[in-house]
């Protein structure tokens, strides 16, 4: 029995681990770049300025509409359409067609 308790504790703590990892690299490799590239598309300040937490909510809302899109799919098991592209276009557009005004807003606030 303990050694099965152990087992069960390792596996979450790894799952923990994983997942901490996961969102570390999907920071620094995406949620910056999207910041960086957005920031210089829009001529806001210096493109490589540290993010700000507003700005990285941001960007994290796009990937969780994408990502929450792929666990309808493959964790409940939700009914998906054939072209799964169109789906994640969309998220994308609406995101792209809201994000000047939101960054905008964001950035005016943190300068008063």
């Amino acid at each position: 029995i303990t050694s099965t308790r152990a087992s069960v504790y390792y596996v979450r703590w790894m799952n923990v681990f994983v997942n901490a990892r996961y969102h570390r690299r999907v920071r620094e490799r995406l949620i910056h770049l999207i910041v960086r590239e957005l920031r210089d598309e829009l001529n806001l300040k210096d493109p490589d300025a540290p993010m700000t937490f507003a700005e990285e909510q941001l960007i994290y809302n796009l990937h969780s509409a994408v990502i929450y899109q792929l666990i309808r799919n493959h964790v409940y098991k939700m009914p998906q359409p054939e072209d799964m592209g169109s789906v994640i276009d969309a998220h994308v557009d609406l995101f792209m067609d809201s994000v000047p005004i939101v960054l905008h807003r964001i950035l005016s606030r943190e300068a008063e």
